[in-house]
């Protein structure tokens, strides 16, 4: 007997057709306009240039949001119902809403995209990524939390049928064909990740991490071989650089690359301040007047005005300070980390030292677990290896910030401590701080500028100093103060026009001590970069002649030695290398044999057989 409307036996309500779907149609409108906006506000900096970009990164957010359209209307299709796809394909969109999300949250805080190369760094770090949230102060957790509580509802709810209504199985075609058919222009290559839709610089291409053949690694030539620059086993000679080019040809360095040893045996303090850069600093031609202190401690030492940072991370900065080996990534190595592909470098600061007759300490006030970190320190060479877990810490520091990090101030009380005891060698300590890492916040005012928190460790520094010469550290001690990396922020008009692109690489770095001659303050114009801090510390200490390779430099000898060429990284593509040689610029693309020139060569340098020896480990030679 048929049951009357009246009397049907009362289900689960369905959610009301369509109400959902125009909820994920408009979150994922929200995130395309904010990808939109922060590519305009950007690139007026970034690149001095009003709606120059953000006009070129509609079609891949116009691509992107065709995609998702595609995938929710073949989701309610007969063909995918038969196959039991639909939770399938809108579990799918809420994923891609997801990283759009999580992309820009890094773009914003890092200059970076979010890549599954990333992903897969961090993945087995959840207490890492709970930190830096949780960083972001109370808004931040709170929207991130209610963001997840969201998601998962929002998961829940579209993956249900919200309408029993089946469409055509082509239905979905339209939105797919004009996806797969919108064209996407590009503003430059240099540029063109800031501009990809969330999906595109997540599976982007890796080129750097190609490797080479044996038979092309059998080719490379020496480094005694005689060849142009503008030849390499890559490709034919090229042909004469673009004369509209801005780059100036310039002569190999005449100095000598061979002095006498500094026969001395300083103790020795490497001081790494995160994200230190050349913007923050009126004595460094900065833009702003940040570090007073530090600034007053530079103009009566020597300040190196025109430093490089080889990378532009932490573990970059690491590598290059520590290896003397540019960051450049490994050919067909990419293991977890960079870390994992500098284990064996040809040489290391510590290992130097040590060799030297040194106790070697790294002291930091951070988690250690950053992936890779702490087994590369101990490859490195350091005897001892500390971080926020250090007994000197414990009950001192009831607040913790990045990295369950400890304030700055007692990080640099804590390397004084250290200098205090008593020891039968000298000793070489490497402090890294952590307190101006991003998210900003100053420690002693809660503030979260980055202004207030270079102004923390600026005042911290300055008390450091003062510490060091109470106890005389400098009638027998040298400290060296440099930035791991600029700053990750978008560069603004003004520090463009100063620096150009050249910019992104540019750092302080102050020598304080009696390694520095002569004994007056100096301003050293000539360029060196973190690659030749061990060069530099080896002529030192070495009691016979040291000679660097063309592409070192030692900047504690008399007569300085300067690089012919330094090489350095971009956030916005991980793929080329940014090759400075005198006042000329070349771009090298990675990729494994056709491993090219990005434009002109260097004039007289063979950068790109440099570039190539590097990355199959036979480092400067």
């Amino acid at each position: 007997m048929q049951m009357s409307p009246m009397h049907r036996p009362s289900g689960p309500k369905r959610l009301p057709p369509g109400w959902v779907a125009a909820l994920v149609a408009l979150v994922a409108l929200a995130l395309s306009v904010a990808k939109l906006l922060w590519v305009e506000s950007s690139s007026r900096s970034l690149l001095g240039c009003a709606w120059c970009a953000s006009h070129k990164a509609l079609p891949h957010e116009l691509q992107w949001l065709l995609a998702l359209c595609a995938l929710h209307l073949a989701a309610r299709t007969r063909l995918a119902a038969k196959l039991h796809l639909p939770a399938s394909l809108r579990l799918l969109v809420i994923g891609l809403l997801v990283l759009a999300a999580a992309d820009l949250l890094v773009l914003q805080q890092f200059l970076q995209r979010l890549t599954l190369g990333e992903v897969m760094k961090f993945v087995g770090e959840p207490q890492a990524v709970r930190g830096f949230v949780g960083q972001l102060g109370l808004l931040g957790s709170t929207l991130a939390g209610l963001a997840v509580v969201a998601g998962v509802t929002l998961a829940v709810w579209y993956t249900a049928e919200c309408s029993t209504a089946h469409r055509h199985p082509m239905l979905w075609l339209l939105p797919a064909a004009l996806s797969a058919g919108t064209t996407v222009a590009k503003i430059d290559d240099q540029h063109t990740s800031y501009l990809q839709h969330s999906a595109q610089a997540f599976l982007a291409s890796q080129s750097r991490h190609r490797a080479y053949s044996d038979e092309f690694a059998s080719r490379l030539p020496s480094p005694s071989t005689n060849t142009s620059p503008n030849t390499s086993p890559n490709q034919p000679p090229n042909p004469s650089p673009n004369p509209a080019s801005t780059q100036t040809p310039i002569s190999p360095t005449t100095s000598p690359r061979c002095v006498a040893g500094g026969a001395t045996r300083p103790d020795v303090i490497l001081l790494i301040v995160e994200s230190l850069s050349a913007y923050h600093s009126r004595h460094f031609n900065g833009i702003h007047d940040w570090t007073p202190e530090f600034d007053r401690l530079s103009a009566s030492a020597t300040s190196l005005q025109n430093f490089h940072a080889n990378g532009v991370t932490s573990e970059h900065g690491l590598i290059a300070l520590l290896t003397g080996e540019p960051p450049i990534e490994r050919a067909g190595s990419p293991g977890r980390t960079l870390f994992d592909a500098f284990m064996t470098p040809k040489d290391s600061v510590p290992k130097m030292l040590r060799s030297a007759g040194y106790h070697t300490r790294f002291i930091s006030g951070f988690n250690l677990d950053f992936p890779g970190l702490q087994p590369w320190l101990a490859a490195m060479g350091f005897d001892r290896i500390e971080g926020q877990e250090a007994a000197f810490f414990v009950g001192r520091a009831p607040v913790r910030y990045h990295f369950d990090s400890v304030p700055d101030d007692l990080l640099l009380e804590r390397v004084v401590h250290e200098l205090a005891q008593s020891r039968d060698k000298p000793l070489f300590v490497t402090a890294f701080t952590q307190s101006t890492h991003h998210p900003y916040i100053d420690p002693s005012s809660g503030q979260r500028t980055q202004q207030a928190a270079f102004g923390y460790v600026d005042r911290a520094l300055g008390r450091f100093v003062e510490g060091l010469r109470t106890q005389r550290y400098f009638d027998n001690g040298l400290l060296l103060i440099v930035g791991d990396h600029r700053a990750m922020q978008p560069m603004d008009a003004s520090e463009r026009e100063r620096f150009g692109d050249r910019g992104f690489a540019l750092v302080p770095m102050a020598v304080m001590g009696p390694g520095d001659a002569p004994p007056r303050p100096v301003a050293v114009n000539q360029a060196f970069s973190q690659t030749d801090v061990l060069p530099s510390l080896r002529q030192l200490v070495s009691r016979d002649t040291v000679c660097a390779a063309p592409d070192q430099g030692m900047f504690l000898s008399q007569p300085r030695v300067a690089p012919e060429c330094i090489y350095t990284l971009r956030a916005y593509d991980p793929n080329r290398v940014y090759v400075h040689c005198g006042g000329a610029d070349t771009v090298i693309k990675l990729d494994g044999d056709d491993t090219r020139y990005a434009g002109p060569p260097a004039p007289k340098y063979p950068v790109l057989e440099r570039v190539n020896r590097l990355r199959l480990r036979h480092g400067f030679e």
